[in-house]
């Protein structure tokens, strides 16, 4: 099994973030307690309910208690906030099974590349850069001799050439396919 534990745990955070979502939401349907403690003061000339006036220094303190109870009433909203939050969930969900899948195909397509292009370098290596090579030769060799003329040898040597460049080409891939393959397995 490969370590992909950066790339999964970003997407593992947003299912968590999401589940965590839904229990708030969940949570605003029970009813909620509240207690609440206040203390103040007045300075100065007030009326009190008699309508007579009382003079309060900075001293003099006021303290009130006020407890209270919330139940929500209209459920229609809270039960459509719960399943909205439940939908981002499945959808987070979602979104980590398919980037999991979507990196196991790129990191296997990687593989497949980088070991097609090693069987194309081992076959170009054994089998046909040995006949380029032996081919240009001989040619080299019958244009010294005077067998061919320059423009045969010129023909010959662009053959040669246009193997080579498959071999450097088929290099090139196979490097940037172990480069894929290594910042899939490293970075992810």
């Amino acid at each position: 099994k490969l370590d992909v534990k950066p790339f999964a745990q970003y997407y593992q955070s947003r299912i968590e973030l999401s589940q965590a979502n839904t229990r708030v939401e969940k949570s605003r349907l029970l009813p909620e307690l509240s207690f609440s403690y206040m203390n103040q003061s007045f300075a100065g000339w007030h009326t009190l309910k008699d309508r007579t006036e009382q003079y309060y220094d900075g001293s003099t303190r006021f303290s009130s208690w006020m407890v209270g109870l919330n139940i929500p009433l209209f459920l229609k909203s809270y039960r459509a906030r719960i399943q909205a939050a439940s939908l981002m969930e499945q959808i987070s969900q979602k979104e980590y099974e398919w980037s999991m899948l979507s990196l196991h195909m790129n990191i296997s397509k990687a593989m497949q590349d980088y070991e097609k292009y090693t069987d194309q370098l081992h076959m170009l290596a054994e089998q046909e850069m040995p006949l380029v090579n032996q081919t240009l030769e001989l040619s080299t060799q019958r244009l010294q001799r005077g067998e061919i003329s320059y423009m045969e040898w010129i023909f010959t040597l662009r053959q040669v050439s246009e193997v080579r460049i498959q071999y450097l080409q088929t290099l090139r891939e196979q490097w940037f396919a172990a480069i894929t393959l290594h910042h899939l397995l490293t970075e992810f």
